[in-house]
């Protein structure tokens, strides 16, 4: 059976001294046109020139020599290696060879960079920094900026942007990937959106609006409706945001009623995950307001995160959901069968408890928090489970009188607290 090819009949120019976006949902062909520039993948029709010459043969050496060079979404580094080393890998001649040269490159780009600082201490922005500089050394004309700003803070995004603002007034080419119309608008020149393999919009982006960029993505969509849609099962509303904006949105106002399930949905980089962590406090927010209940609600910070973040994965799921926790008065742990009382008030959680978490599957994953929630809830209220340690007597009698609460930054009860920072698990 043939095989269907990702790109077909596609044209795409890059100039001097302009920044050229590529836009497209999954799936539409963006990476695999990316690789062909790169010389990972050889087309298998058409061609590639860089300047006045083929790209042939089609080679990531060959196209790096020839002066284009692709950066990666995620940067690729050698932790153990200094910035000089890991900007100079692979080149002919030893990094101290190079020394003056990258010097004058960081200054050019107006950042900070120590040249024997280690790679592992260095921030996202920083790594992709020395993935730039890695195609400046190679006299790189053209730069692949493969979707920058996904780990990049605000700040940092702008600060991408004046950097790549200085390549283009040089003289160099530039492709920005994105699927954030916001930043292609701060600064590209060009847009060309793709689907289907096809290139189905190709145009200045101040001709483009956003209405029609839209449109090539999507077919048949020629506006938004941000609207809601479904039977309501109940008028009371559990949970109002008005106009909340953050990292990643602007002024989304929506309502969830008790009972329902809401729908959220995007394609990737439309802010869906931003919001989230918006309301768990784990970004900060803009502007807006949140009600929860009807009252005011701001997010600080979210204890699920931490236990999301910092697993013993050798232990089991209901170990790493109380690990840290201990009581007040004596600071031991725990005891495990407390944990196991509360996670049968989670049944579904409850099912894998005893596995070890470095075997639980991506829908299990999140088990430690769902059991942490079941152990903060079941705390206010009688549950109907035994505790074999207590003789089968009702675990209320010795939980429901330890009520929780919150406070800044850490989870305590009346009882119990949790140690900070933590005195296990290590940290990773």
């Amino acid at each position: 059976m043939p095989i269907s090819p990702v790109l077909k009949g596609v044209d795409f120019s890059v100039r001097a001294g302009e920044v050229h976006a590529l836009l497209g949902g999954n799936g539409a062909g963006k990476s695999t046109l990316m690789k062909i520039l790169a010389g990972l993948v050889t087309a298998s029709g058409g061609r590639v020139r860089i300047g006045d010459q083929p790209l042939s043969p089609a080679t990531p050496a060959q196209a790096q020599a020839m002066g284009l060079y692709l950066v990666p979404q995620e940067a690729h580094i050698f932790p153990n290696q200094s910035v000089l080393e890991n900007v100079c890998i692979g080149l002919p001649q030893a990094a101290s060879a190079y020394r003056a040269r990258v010097k004058d490159l960081i200054a050019q780009l107006g950042v900070t960079l120590g040249l024997e600082t280690k790679a592992a201490t260095l921030e996202i922005a920083d790594r992709q920094i020395v993935e730039i500089l890695r195609g400046l050394i190679r006299d790189a004309k053209v730069l692949i900026l493969d979707e920058p700003t996904s780990a990049l803070t605000p700040l940092e995004v702008e600060t991408l942007f004046t950097r790549m603002r200085g390549l283009r007034a040089s003289g160099h080419g530039l492709v920005f990937i994105s699927h954030k119309l916001h930043e292609l608008r701060a600064v590209s020149d060009r847009i060309t959106v793709l689907r289907d393999g096809y290139v189905v919009h190709s145009a200045t982006m101040d001709q483009s609006t956003d209405a029609e960029i839209l449109a090539a993505m999507s077919p048949g969509v020629t506006a938004l409706d941000g609207r809601a849609h479904g039977k309501l099962v109940s008028k009371e509303k559990v949970l109002s945001l008005t106009k909340l904006s953050g990292e990643g949105f602007v002024e989304i106002s929506l309502d969830v009623h008790r009972g329902e399930v809401l729908g959220l949905t995007g394609v990737v980089g439309a802010g869906r995950t931003e919001l989230a962590e918006t309301l768990m406090g784990l970004r900060p927010r803009a502007g807006g307001a949140v009600k929860l209940k009807g009252r005011a609600f701001y997010a600080k910070k979210s204890p699920a995160r931490r236990c999301s973040r910092a697993w013993c994965i050798s232990l089991r799921i209901a170990s790493n959901t109380g690990y840290s926790w201990r009581r007040r008065s004596t600071g031991t742990p725990l005891p495990s069968s407390m944990i196991s009382c509360r996670s049968s008030c989670a049944p579904r959680a409850n099912k894998n408890a005893s596995r070890p978490i470095a075997k639980a599957s991506g829908s299990n994953a999140p088990a430690p928090i769902n059991l942490w929630a079941a152990f903060r809830g079941a705390t206010s209220k009688r549950c109907s489970c035994r505790n074999a340690s207590q003789q089968s007597r009702p675990c209320s009698s010795s939980m429901s009188r330890r009520a929780a609460s919150m406070s800044g930054r850490a989870m305590t009860f009346t009882g119990l607290s949790r140690i900070s920072p933590p005195q296990a698990p290590p940290s990773f």
